[in-house]
């Protein structure tokens, strides 16, 4: 996710986690915490399979290894 965007932009973008727990992969994005300005936001991803909400560091988000965007 380039930091120039919006994160307002990516609300409704779908997720999959790489390493599912739960038997929670897949997630969609439903919103954007921001923090104080030296901390990056937070994005809310809400679990399809149970509907539970988890905050998300952008950082996290980017890293391939954890996160693609799309449903695999």
């Amino acid at each position: 996710m380039p930091k120039a965007q919006d994160p307002q932009k990516r609300i409704g973008s779908k997720w999959t986690a790489m390493a599912p727990q739960h038997r929670e992969k897949h997630f969609e994005l439903i919103g954007v915490e921001k923090s104080g300005s030296s901390q990056s936001p937070k994005y809310l991803l809400r679990s399809i399979l149970s509907g539970k909400v988890y905050p998300v560091e952008a950082e996290v988000l980017q890293d391939l290894n954890r996160w693609h965007k799309g449903w695999l």
